[in-house]
């Protein structure tokens, strides 16, 4: 489990606080995901990717693992199926608390549980917060949470909050997806009742063993089956920023942000120092009557590298009684100008189907076809099929 700098002050000061104040408030909620699929067929990668530490034809004990052609199902977990039907690689529980009090102090925190191998049995904080109410619009938040970068972000866990299996790994699929600092948020209705969130934030964070890039990008393993030494990821003076607008059966937000990235290698050293990066991204939700349309695309850049990351979806879906069908294409390209050789690039095409067959549950069919077209092949190419089922609670 991450660790979670300043929030034990930040929980004492609130439990005293809560013993002074008897008028308060208490939410409990909760989510999970049961979740089993297989690789159908496919042709398995290289195992590795050698832009990002690895040597090509080197065997990546992780992805090619005997049983491979494999697709990854949650990549900052670690989450892959290979041909044997497998539960483990995207299934989860967890628990949400939110306590509030009358004076507009609040505190969140959400803990979930998953059934990866690679998490060895750990859960993960994934928020801690404290929120105070600064007037009917305004909101401080003080904590551990979530980086919004994505229009899923904020609640990727929650299955049953979106039509897919999962949020497209071409896009949803960064080292950090976290930060430990602070936000500001403002909410309000303006014009022609449009509905306006502005959320602003800093902080940084600090994953001294980063699963995604230890085990799938440097696992470099000489043949002998061990894995690759920790990698320690470390983003920070971050600083961005998003807007979102709806209205009715229309949803548009862009978001910007930008930090400094450092990486090391246990027994290597340093891997970058500093390196500048900016994010940038729009997306788009529309629901004009049955239809159910989906568009998201982003950046990634780090000029100072120059390295480039591009990725995109477009998902279009017709309710149909309960049901919703959906046809969805997303991609994944980056630009390696020093070593265009070793870029990644990859896309998907993905059938899938969800029956809200009772309040506060749903089954999910989905088919996906990817593509690797990456001029080393990462992962090669794949054809899953997954089931699931989502409940709130």
């Amino acid at each position: 489990m991450r660790s979670l700098p300043f929030i034990t002050p930040l929980s004492i000061a609130l439990l005293g606080l809560s013993c002074q104040t008897s008028a308060m408030e208490a939410v409990t909620s909760g989510f999970a995901s049961l979740i089993g699929g297989a690789v159908v067929s496919g042709s398995p990668g290289s195992g590795v990717l050698a832009a990002s530490g690895g040597t090509p034809g080197t065997v990546d004990p992780v992805l090619d693992n005997g049983h491979c052609p494999c697709s990854v199902g949650n990549w900052p977990n670690v989450g892959l199926y290979d041909k044997r039907f497998s539960l483990s690689p995207e299934s989860r529980a967890g628990i949400q608390e939110n306590l509030m009090w009358q004076n507009g102090l609040s505190l969140t925190a959400e803990a979930t549980l998953r059934a990866s191998p690679h998490e060895y049995g750990d859960g993960s904080v994934d928020w801690f917060y404290a929120g105070y109410g600064l007037g009917p619009n305004w909101t401080l938040q003080v904590g551990r949470k979530r980086l919004p970068l994505f229009m899923y972000s904020d609640f990727i866990d929650i299955g049953y909050d979106y039509a897919w299996m999962r949020p497209p790994g071409d896009l949803y699929g960064w080292q950090i997806d976290h930060y430990n600092g602070a936000n500001l948020m403002y909410s309000n209705t303006i014009i022609y009742d449009v509905a306006l969130t502005w959320n602003t934030w800093t902080g940084a964070e600090h994953d001294h063993n980063n699963k995604m890039l230890q085990l799938m990008y440097y696992n470099s393993s000489p043949g002998d089956g061990s894995n690759g030494q920790p990698i320690n990821e470390y983003w920070y003076n971050m600083i961005g920023s998003y807007l979102d607008f709806s209205r009715d059966w229309w949803d548009v937000r862009v978001v910007y942000m930008q930090n400094d990235v450092t990486r090391s290698q246990v027994g290597v050293g340093y891997l970058h120092v500093g390196d500048h990066q900016k994010f940038q991204g729009v997306s788009a939700n529309l629901d004009p009557g049955n239809w159910a349309i989906r568009s998201e695309f982003n950046e990634f850049l780090r000029p100072q590298d120059r390295d480039y990351y591009h990725s995109s979806l477009l998902g279009i879906g017709y309710h149909i009684g309960n049901f919703l069908p959906m046809l969805t294409y997303s991609s994944f390209h980056e630009d390696n100008i020093p070593s265009p050789a070793y870029a990644e690039s990859h896309f998907t095409r993905t059938a899938s189907i969800r029956w809200d067959f009772r309040k506060n549950m749903d089954l999910k069919l989905q088919y996906d076809d990817m593509t690797d077209d990456s001029h080393w092949p990462f992962l090669g190419n794949t054809r899953t099929v997954t089931v699931g089922i989502d409940t709130v609670f």
